[in-house]
């Protein structure tokens, strides 16, 4: 089942100390449909940086579709929010970036 293209594409990366990774993931399993509700009918996709710029952690980058990037802020707002922000308390730092959605790719 293909999704469709999103306008916008949020683009984070999770900078997480070694070590954090297994309880992040662990927290970002239980959190992650709350994402996924909220960017429906856009998908979800996350995976760990091959490439280490800093030995000391470990980087998961998500991707995740939006309509805008003020629908993405929107999710900030959300009840469910203040769950997924749980996944903050394994992390020493993030980056949000957005892109546009280039459907002819």
């Amino acid at each position: 089942c293909a999704l469709p293209i999103s306008p916008v594409i949020s683009c984070n990366r999770h900078f997480v100390p070694k070590g954090n990774q297994s309880g992040f993931m662990e927290k970002f399993k239980e959190v992650r449909g709350l994402l996924e509700d909220f960017t429906k009918p856009y998908g979800v996709v996350g995976g760990w940086r091959i490439e280490k710029e800093d030995e000391e952690k470990e980087e998961w980058v998500l991707f995740s579709g939006f309509e805008s990037v003020e629908d993405h802020m929107e999710f900030a707002k959300t009840e469910g929010f203040g769950k997924y922000r749980e996944i903050v308390g394994f992390v020493s730092g993030f980056e949000v970036k957005h892109l546009r959605g280039v459907e002819a790719l």
